[in-house]
């Protein structure tokens, strides 16, 4: 007996205002990366015919809103019981260096493993990245981050980019480990995106039922750090004949036995009674979580590192190394004498976060807003990632011959490759991880100095 609801296009007109409305009330810094007056012509362009895209369309407007501050934290939920983003291709990509890989498919396309993907609907890889950047959550600085290719996995992406498929199937077009460019077309397969995500097979290494895949935690012939991702949030264990202990933190989160927590509590028994020429703390799946739960780790390795005979320790990072995994991995830079093994990880240190999910208030879809600025480093430290002290780059034909290139590096760097002291609050970029930090930090000092000389002069000149 009320008002007749506003027109479709009305209602999604003010779902992007209130978005961005909540963005700048509550966001710390809503205008770090877009500057306020493009974000007003930003937003108006956004608001223009979103009645006449479908649910999928819109919900990619939405998150081009989000993505006006450029922080991983502030994003829309595609979830599947709103009906969003259903369907998915059925393979699973990945990054290995400047290649986006075919990582997992199903069986009766294993050639496809290993496959560097070069088109898809007849347009570049790169092209396509540049338009999906827009419309995935995410640092958009961030190029190396395996997040955006979830969305390559998604038909209604390409829609939405006005990439037609060919009769309902995307043309996928693929240069094969042999170095054989083929083409072919996939249809998508009912498994919503937030489904494939949630099971860990986008941004980690599981493998779906009746799949085929590199990595694949159920091959006995995988590496250990990759087979174990999967399993547990926390665990350790001494290989056999071996003095090094491996540690893997994987992406925390609460449960009804505290498995993290005593998970944390056992390392810290065992270290107190067994002694390990290296330890080899793995965090290239840490993707987020409750840092809380192992913010007790890094002064448990720092009390070890000022025993007597302390061991190396060595920390693997990647670009699946993000929020709290950056969080846990900052501090230990910060604490410890270890040494960064891997690929720069897939977020900034200091970083944007602590948000509430709630819901738009006309079409229910599901936004997030950071509330405060994270200083996991010091305060000045602006690195848009943290890069490792030896650089070790995942390999296709490494993980195919089940090597864990980084692993092996860590095992085989001599014990006193740690560098020489670990950081204190006085001693800064002191690592030569952090060179770009040094840069930024000392330009930024040389200002302030040529500031503080100017006004010193203008003061003097008035007297």
């Amino acid at each position: 007996g009320g008002a007749p609801p506003a027109p479709l296009s009305d209602q999604r007109v003010a779902d992007i205002r209130f978005l961005a409305s909540q963005i700048r009330a509550v966001h710390p810094a809503p205008y770090s990366y877009v500057d306020a007056s493009r974000w007003d012509s930003q937003v108006k362009r956004l608001e223009r015919q979103v009645g006449a895209l479908d649910n999928n369309g819109f919900f990619f407007r939405l998150q081009e809103v989000a993505n006006l501050v450029d922080d991983i934290h502030t994003s829309t939920f595609p979830l599947a019981d709103q009906g969003l983003l259903l369907e998915t291709l059925p393979i699973r990509l990945r990054r290995f260096g400047d290649a986006i890989c075919v990582r997992a498919t199903r069986r009766e396309l294993d050639w496809l493993l290993g496959a560097r993907l070069v088109e898809i609907n007849g347009q570049p890889i790169e092209r396509i990245m540049e338009m999906v950047l827009r419309i995935s959550p995410g640092n958009q600085r961030l190029r190396h981050s395996n997040v955006p290719l979830a969305y390559l996995l998604s038909p209604a992406t390409y829609r939405y980019l006005g990439l037609p498929s060919d009769a309902g199937k995307e043309r996928i077009t693929v240069v094969t480990r042999e170095g054989e460019r083929r083409t072919i077309g996939l249809s998508a397969e009912h498994v919503s995106l937030m489904d494939a995500y949630d099971s860990g097979s986008v941004m980690g290494w599981n493998v779906p039922p009746g799949w085929t895949g590199i990595g694949d935690p159920n091959e006995a012939s995988t590496p250990i750090f990759y087979r174990r991702r999967g399993q547990s949030m926390v665990w350790f264990e001494s290989p056999p004949g071996s003095e090094a202990l491996l540690v893997q933190v994987n992406q925390p989160k609460p449960d009804p036995t505290d498995s993290v927590v005593v998970a944390v509590a056992s390392l810290y028994v065992h270290l107190s009674t067994h002694r390990y020429r290296r330890i080899v703390i793995d965090l290239r799946g840490n993707e987020g979580g409750w840092y809380s739960l192992t913010s007790a780790l890094p002064g448990i390795f720092a009390s070890i590192e000022a025993g007597s005979n302390p061991p190396a320790v060595f920390v693997l990072i990647g670009p699946n190394t993000t929020s709290a995994g950056v969080a846990l991995a900052t501090q230990l830079e910060q604490q410890t004498q270890a040494v960064f093994v891997g690929e720069p990880t897939g977020s900034a240190l200091n970083m944007f976060g602590t948000y509430k999910p709630a819901q738009l208030p006309n079409s229910g879809i599901y936004y997030r807003v950071s509330t405060r600025r994270l200083i996991n480093s010091l305060p000045d430290d602006d690195r848009m990632w943290m890069s490792p002290d030896v650089i070790v780059a995942e390999r296709v034909e490494d993980i195919l011959r089940g090597v864990d290139g980084a692993l092996e590096r860590a095992l085989s760097l001599p014990v006193d490759a740690a560098t020489s002291s670990p950081m204190q609050w006085y001693e800064r970029w002191n690592r030569p991880s952090q060179g770009s930090a040094r840069q930024s930090a000392q330009q930024r000092h040389a200002a302030d100095a040529q500031r503080s000389g100017s006004f010193k002069m203008k003061s003097n000149a008035r007297r």
